[in-house]
């Protein structure tokens, strides 16, 4: 999928961690491996409870060697880094919000290298799917979008931004996922390489391997389309007249909707029509997604 265009993201914002002891600390701390995270890529992970339940959820890009910045939410930005000092204690490292503060721009579709960006910019393709592109981190965004619009890209509305994201099923913070009681492998961060199996201990492990290993997901964030008025969040999903789920995030006609398992199968089985409130809605299912929990 290609789409000439960038959208800023106004709801993000940069956490920066740095310091010869940043990638150990962080390595503790989240679901992925900052210490095999090579310089200039990124990876979308989490920070989790020590129960294992979601807390935070961010981009990790490796700026260089001991620099870390965090692509996370902008309302949540400042209480993530508060809590990431609770950690600290000894570690040799330094907790910041940029400053001044970065812009995000998402670059969806694209291939390669982002066509164009501004000096002292950084840029990673985003982990999650090819046809989220990339994103830019920039420090000077009017400069930043007269270079993508000089090399022929136009800025797109974050509405079209916000329809690709649920048509391809992917969760964002808060909004899909609610903080102490959400699991990774029912939000599908798993399956969007947030979670790295093979790394040392983090907080929240036990739980997350346990789900796994044990097969006890009961629940997954899938996305909808969405005919008639766009439901609120927790509205109910029903299909015959039983509740098989509830809504998240919803924008134009599509929605996520974390529903059981048995719901899923059933909308898939009989090609099903849900009700949510005034309106219906069938599986829009990407082909990224598994819904069986896989056997290890």
């Amino acid at each position: 999928m290609s789409n000439p265009g960038y959208t800023p993201l106004p709801d993000r914002a940069i956490l920066i961690v740095r310091g010869e002891d940043a990638p150990g600390f962080l390595q503790g701390l989240i679901t992925i491996d900052s210490e095999k995270l090579a310089e200039k890529t990124a990876r979308y992970g989490c920070l989790l409870t020590p129960q294992g339940k979601y807390a935070y959820d961010f981009f990790l890009y490796r700026q260089g060697a001991t620099e870390f910045w965090l692509d996370t939410a902008a309302d949540r930005a400042a209480e993530l880094m508060k809590r990431l000092r609770l950690f600290k204690l000894r570690s040799k490292v330094d907790l910041a919000l940029a400053e001044p503060p970065r812009t995000v721009l998402a670059v969806p579709g694209q291939q390669g290298t982002p066509p164009a960006i501004a000096d002292g910019d950084e840029s990673f393709a985003d982990p999650r799917h090819a046809e989220l592109g990339y994103r830019i981190i920039s420090g000077d965004p009017d400069a930043t979008m007269a270079a993508l619009e000089a090399a022929g890209l136009t800025k797109s509305p974050l509405g079209d931004y916000e329809s690709l994201r649920l048509s391809l099923g992917m969760p964002e913070g808060d909004r899909d996922m609610q903080v102490d009681k959400s699991t990774m492998l029912e939000c599908n961060i798993d399956q969007l390489g947030g979670v790295d199996w093979d790394k040392g201990c983090y907080m929240g492990q036990e739980l997350t391997a346990r789900t796994r290993y044990r097969g006890l997901v009961k629940k997954r964030l899938v996305p909808l389309t969405i005919d008639g008025p766009l439901p609120d969040y927790g509205t109910p999903v029903e299909l015959d007249g039983k509740a098989v789920g509830e809504t998240r995030s919803a924008f134009g006609n599509r929605a996520l909707a974390l529903m059981k398992l048995p719901g899923i199968e059933a909308g898939q089985a009989k090609d099903a029509t849900f009700t949510i409130g005034d309106a219906t809605a069938i599986l829009a299912l990407p082909d990224w997604l598994r819904i069986v929990p896989e056997e290890v």
